[in-house]
């Protein structure tokens, strides 16, 4: 059997009920509620219950939620928003991106980053709306911290990143995404601009224009690292333990 080329992925299949550990914290970076707070650029404006945690999903940053917080204000809906950049925006600088890399080796990285955030704050409860890759990141948290999650608000975010023939199909299959993972590798530019066409198909120029800005912002190696090793494994949500 050959072996995997360079730019093959390395996550290997894992079932639902094998998706949900306990967190060894033993190996987990130790990080300080306020400077996490400060890294990711959280923005934390209090109002009625319940709260609303907005969480971007994959390349991007948390300014795509401009303009779904400015129709919440037009409808006089005053429930307190927290936003913040996951890792590996290109909003989060580069020494915490150095310093706390082995964070972010795995979800749980991300998963700890929620929970401490709303600790900081001494939230108890909140609404998760997550986009994309941020809504496996709800859906371990929510598992580890049911107090702190009371309904989950998912957006384009599959149980599987990959297909599982045959019964489950998002015709993306393992080739496809070694496909894009080369590309990224090669040119991200060319990357952003091909994966916006299937995101955003038959969208705005404006829409493609916005999600263009803020994946040209990511960090390219570290969206390399995560898609290699968590987003696009056959790893799936344990939506079994909801």
């Amino acid at each position: 059997m050959s072996q995997p080329s360079s730019s093959s992925f390395h996550g290997s299949d894992v079932r639902g009920d094998d998706f949900t550990p306990a967190i060894d914290r033993r190996s987990m970076q130790r990080l300080e509620g306020h400077e996490l707070i400060k890294a990711l650029n959280v923005k934390y404006t209090p109002g009625a219950q319940p709260l609303l945690v907005l969480s971007h999903g994959f390349g991007c940053d948390k300014s795509v939620w401009h303009k779904v917080i400015s129709n919440l204000r037009d409808s006089e809906i005053h429930s307190g928003i927290l936003t913040y950049d996951l890792a590996f925006s290109g909003k989060v600088g580069k020494d915490y991106y150095h310093k706390y890399s082995d964070r972010y080796q795995t979800i749980d990285g991300y998963v700890e980053d929620i929970v401490s955030i709303l600790q900081h704050y001494s939230i108890h409860t909140c609404i998760f709306v997550g986009h994309s890759t941020s809504g496996l990141v709800g859906l371990q948290a929510s598992i580890r911290h049911r107090d702190l999650f009371s309904q989950l608000v998912l957006i384009g975010t599959a149980p599987c990143a990959l297909d599982k023939f045959p019964d489950y199909m998002i015709g993306y299959s393992r080739e496809r995404a070694d496909e894009r993972l080369k590309l990224m590798e090669v040119d991200y530019k060319k990357f952003v601009e091909t994966y916006i066409e299937i995101a955003l198909p038959g969208n705005t120029k404006d829409s493609a224009k916005l999600k263009l800005n803020t994946c040209c912002r990511g960090r390219p190696e570290m969206l390399l690292n995560q898609w290699r090793r968590w987003y696009s494994t056959q790893t799936c949500a344990p939506c079994c333990h909801l």
